[in-house]
């Protein structure tokens, strides 16, 4: 039997509790939340009256035997329908399997079964998320109790929406001579190179982005866009042109300059918002996140939130990131303490925002969630129509977070998501009470002060990690760790999987498809001899 779960609705409760983020280094839980799914009744006649719904006896239509719902109860509601992925193989007649051989022909059979049980309840199907699963659809209230009760369905949850996260758009300003926003200066961009950055790519998930604007690098850019929301190279608000901005706008003599501003980090543009848009689904965010998993993005700038958790959205947040992508969101505009999403998912870093002074920002919402603060105030960045402009909201302070850690992590790419972010947060500037706290998180992030510390202290705090692989048989030409002995590296032969295998080999770290002496595999470094 299945279960509905529905936030801050009269019909049913959850209460979720979720981990706190890090409060030391390692990013360590203090609490957790729980998560209350409640299943329905077996019988029909308890379920109505629990629920308060009218009773449909005798109004049996002639289509599939379903009763046929008067006018006032046939509103639907766009939700997100998880399935039990063997049960729904199994009403697909598909046996389970790991064969790398045998995965399409399962991700076409969970898509038909899950097309199949949607169709029997004649619910509107909008897409199937088939890495989770899960299969978004708009139900009526009657569809949603009966499909509740299909063998095949774990839970089904509301598709919550999420919105842009700025306060204000200021004045506009036309083509000006070169300036560096005080926001790169505050977190120390200006003092690090950005001459490595083509190892790495950052995804912008937001309202498109300007291709032609003069201050925006083309080069290396990429895009993807939903259905009805115009080309991604093309912005109807702006808004994702001016978090662009802040993250790439080019050192070129004119306008403004980025955090990463030589044109050499790869970027990727998810245009999630149409061009008269302020809002979309969860759904439609795990779908840009995975767009960018595609695109190979390292790091996520996501500058938006909604006031209610989502189960998978949550653990598509979790996947990702256990996957090696860093996410940043976030924390939200509202000058409260409520839980904002996903910023305040642990795998999600929840950037706050301070002002020029590094004051924290009235409108940013404080909660135990915040991890780190950028700059968020009377942010000028790249606008509309090749101009420029300044805007105040936590949308304004995450990308300053974002280009910090793909900014460090071009120079350091043998460390993983993980480390960078247990960096950012060790050498962030601390503002307000000791340790972390609801307002500034770790603290203002500092590029300069995270690019050093690893540069002294390694990845993990433990000496020089600065490994270089060569794909040659011997495999022996890197850097040892600090007071090691030159020479080779023990390598272990792990097979074809690799638990991490979309990182460059380093040490403790994986790397695919080597050739010469040890044949192609997956290998891991056990010691430096």
């Amino acid at each position: 039997m299945g279960a509905v779960i529905e936030n801050n609705l009269n019909v049913f409760h959850v209460i979720k509790d979720y981990k706190m983020k890090a409060t030391t280094l390692a990013l360590t839980a203090s609490c957790a939340f729980t998560i209350s799914i409640l299943s329905f009744p077996a019988a029909t006649d308890d379920l109505q009256s629990w629920r308060g719904l009218p009773d449909y006896s005798g109004e049996v239509s002639s289509h599939h035997g379903l009763p046929k719902l008067r006018p006032d109860h046939e509103k639907s509601e766009r939700y997100i329908i998880k399935f039990k992925s063997t049960e729904l193989l199994a009403y697909a007649g598909t046996p389970v399997t790991t064969g790398a051989e045998q995965l399409s022909e399962m991700k076409a059979s969970y898509t038909q079964a899950a097309e199949s049980v949607l169709s029997q309840h004649q619910a509107e199907t909008i897409m199937h998320l088939d890495f989770a699963q899960a299969s978004v659809a708009k139900l009526n209230q009657y569809q949603l109790q009966e499909l509740a009760k299909h063998p095949t369905v774990e839970y089904i949850e509301q598709d919550h929406k999420r919105y842009i996260d700025d306060v204000k758009s200021l004045d506009t300003i036309t083509a000006m001579s070169q300036t560096t926003p005080y926001g790169i200066t505050m977190v120390q961009a200006n003092q690090v190179s950005d001459a490595n950055a083509t190892t790495m790519k950052v995804c912008v998930i937001d309202s498109g982005y300007q291709l032609s604007h003069p201050d925006l690098p083309t080069a290396g850019v990429t895009g993807s866009t939903f259905s009805g929301h115009g080309a991604w190279s093309t912005d109807g608000s702006g808004h994702g042109t001016h978090v662009a901005g802040t993250i790439v706008a080019l050192n070129n003599n004119i306008g403004v300059v980025g955090v990463l501003p030589s044109g050499l980090v790869g970027l990727h543009i998810v245009k999630i918002f149409n061009d008269s848009g302020s809002w979309t689904h969860a759904s439609n965010l795990i779908q840009a996140v995975q767009l960018c998993q595609n695109a190979g993005a390292n790091v996520v700038n996501m500058s938006l939130s909604g006031p209610s958790s989502n189960t998978t959205e949550s653990n598509a947040m979790s996947n990702f990131y256990n996957n090696g992508m860093l996410l940043v969101a976030t924390s939200g505009n509202l000058g409260n303490t409520n839980f904002r999403y996903p910023a305040s998912y642990d795998a999600v870093i929840s950037v706050a925002a301070v002002d020029a002074n590094k004051n924290h920002a009235s409108f940013s919402v404080r909660n135990s969630q915040v991890e780190l603060s950028g700059p968020g105030v009377n942010v000028l960045s790249t606008c509309n129509n090749s101009n420029y402009c300044n805007k105040s909201g936590t949308s304004m302070a995450a990308p300053h977070v974002t280009g910090v850690a793909a900014l460090v992590w071009s120079n350091h790419p043998q460390c993983t998501n993980a480390q960078i972010r247990n960096v950012l947060n060790q050498t962030a500037e601390h503002r307000g009470t000791s340790g972390r706290n609801n307002n500034f998180g770790w603290g203002i992030v500092q590029a300069k002060a995270a690019h050093d510390w690893i540069t002294s202290n390694g990845c993990d705090g433990g000496g020089s990690s600065d490994y270089t692989w060569q794909y040659a048989p011997t495999f022996n030409s890197r850097v040892c760790p600090i007071g090691s002995i030159p020479g080779t590296v023990t390598l272990q032969n792990l097979g074809s999987t690799c638990p991490n295998h979309n990182k460059i080999a380093r040490t403790n770290e994986y790397v695919t498809g080597l050739g010469g002496a040890g044949g192609p595999g997956c290998y891991k470094a056990l010691q430096c001899r």
